[in-house]
């Protein structure tokens, strides 16, 4: 059975179909503006739905799947930002982040929490490199500045425990946290 919501307005806000007084096939949904806001689909053999989410400018934002059951982010998700893509990666059955990140971030997920190595992108460069475990930074962490300095930061256990910054000229500015 064919399922209209509309608004106060007329506007048409989402349209689907119910089968079993569920949820089924494809399900779309607008903005007040008339634009496209999300698209799910939804497959009862795996009970799950697929997403594609739109800003109200009509640019997709996201694009991934959901667990019926326990609505968790499921399997490979993209983000987008300006129409490219920002970020990509995968979610385990809890929901959680899950291996491989990419996009302007290169990040290893592990039971949800960051850990590995850590690299962030802009203009094609790393501007940001360090390690993290269990979630938190771990060791040597590099950051590039948008005016060159370059910034060393060492942590344990996610407390920094020695910081350097080397300005654009290469004078060297050393903190040390501690006794």
């Amino acid at each position: 059975q064919m399922c209209i919501r509309d608004s106060d307005n007329g506007q048409k806000m989402e349209e689907g179909r119910l089968k079993n007084e569920k949820k089924h096939g494809t399900w779309t949904a607008w903005y007040e503006n008339g634009q496209l806001k999300f698209s799910y689909t939804y497959n009862d053999k795996k009970n799950q739905r697929s997403l594609e989410k739109y800003e109200i400018s009509g640019e997709l934002s996201s694009r991934g799947s959901f667990d019926n059951d326990t609505n968790n982010r499921i399997g490979v998700w993209e983000f987008y930002e300006a129409g490219g893509l920002v970020k990509k990666g995968s979610y385990n059955e809890q929901g959680e982040k899950e291996g491989l990140w990419t996009g302007l971030e290169k990040i290893f997920f592990k039971n949800g929490k960051m850990d590995g190595l850590y690299e962030k992108f802009e203009n094609g460069k790393i501007v940001e490199k360090g390690y993290y475990s269990d979630g938190k930074k771990e060791g040597i962490y590099i950051t590039t500045m948008k005016d060159g300095r370059e910034k060393t930061e060492e942590y344990e256990k996610g407390e920094l425990i020695f910081e350097k910054n080397v300005s654009a000229t290469g004078r060297n500015e050393i903190f040390y946290d501690g006794d």
